[in-house]
């Protein structure tokens, strides 16, 4: 179900799915989705990828939250980041001059 992009509802909810049962071994498959041409399947796999990903994943997760052309993907990997304990990478987006500044600053807005 996945693997087939075309269903972004279906994908979505199989990934919110993994976030709450998943595991290691579905790690790869989340990664893959974080790629994903839709923007919903990318939020959702940040989210999910907080929730399952490792330490190596904080990276990647950084990056989609300043990066991705999508603000909902970016308010999700920062609010991931958040989950992971990941405050002062929040910080640190937060006071960078980057035009994503105010997502960090939300999220860490929402700890308060």
């Amino acid at each position: 179900v996945l693997e087939s992009e075309g269903q972004r509802d279906l994908v979505a909810a199989c990934l919110r799915l993994l976030t709450t049962v998943g595991g290691p071994q579905n790690l790869a498959l989340v990664r893959h989705m974080l790629g994903s041409s839709d923007f919903v399947v990318r939020a959702t796999a940040a989210a999910a990828l907080g929730a399952l990903g490792n330490d190596s994943d904080l990276a990647r997760l950084r990056a989609v939250a300043v990066e991705d052309e999508s603000h909902w993907v970016a308010i999700n990997a920062a609010r991931a980041l958040r989950e992971a304990g990941q405050v002062q990478a929040l910080e640190g987006i937060a006071t960078s001059g980057h035009e994503r500044a105010s997502v960090a600053v939300q999220i860490l807005a929402e700890v308060q």
